[in-house]
């Protein structure tokens, strides 16, 4: 037989477990808007390399 005591607190280890995996989940969704911030500063990068790769194209025919 398994005293009470005990089993109560295997079911604060499955707490604890859990909150584990919510910081788990915390992690990835850092990771997430990392891939998000890379993602942005690469577009970002893109776009602007286009824009002033572009921009003597506009002036040229719009003088």
């Amino acid at each position: 037989m398994i005293p009470a005591a005990l089993k109560r607190h295997d079911s604060l280890d499955l707490v604890r477990l859990d909150l584990v995996r919510l910081d788990l989940v915390r992690l990835d969704l850092v990771r997430l808007d990392l891939v998000r911030l890379d993602l942005g500063a690469f577009l970002f990068t893109i776009f602007t390399q286009e824009t002033i790769n572009i921009l003597p194209t506009i002036i040229l025919i719009y003088p």
